[in-house]
């Protein structure tokens, strides 16, 4: 089900257990270029939202657009704030949040099981949330 769309790329939701999982699709291609995935409970440590762009399709500005069509539309399903985990050395994604006007609200440590990283690098996050309650 096409759950939000623009010129460029449009969010499909799947159906999966305890997530509203989306899709990101070019519109011109029919193309999947990467993936959101909201969860209806925050967790503390890692949020309750995160997102993928493949790697060929980064640098073009899709994660951007399929954030803001995300927070422009998540009251359709949900009311909740939205929470990020970043690692600090994740520029990009910092950026991408704070272009939907996320704010840092602290550091969260990571416990060994979570995998944040390839290199495991970090024991800490950076936590934005982006407010979608009282809006």
């Amino acid at each position: 089900m096409i759950f939000a769309s623009d010129k460029i790329i449009s969010l499909i939701l799947e159906d999966v257990p305890n997530e509203a999982y989306f899709k990101i699709i070019l519109n011109e291609t029919l193309e999947e270029i990467g993936h959101i995935s909201y969860t209806y409970e925050n967790d503390s440590i890692v949020g309750n939202l995160s997102y993928f762009i493949y790697e060929e399709h980064r640098n073009k500005g899709y994660g951007k657009k399929a954030l803001k069509l995300l927070v422009d539309n998540i009251r359709r399903i949900d009311d909740n704030d939205l929470y990020l985990a970043i690692i600090p050395n994740n520029i990009a994604s910092i950026k991408l949040a704070k272009s939907q006007n996320a704010k840092y609200i602290g550091d969260v440590n990571i416990p060994t099981k979570y995998v944040f990283s390839d290199d495991g690098k970090y024991s800490y996050a950076n936590m934005y949330k982006i407010k979608i309650k009282g809006e």
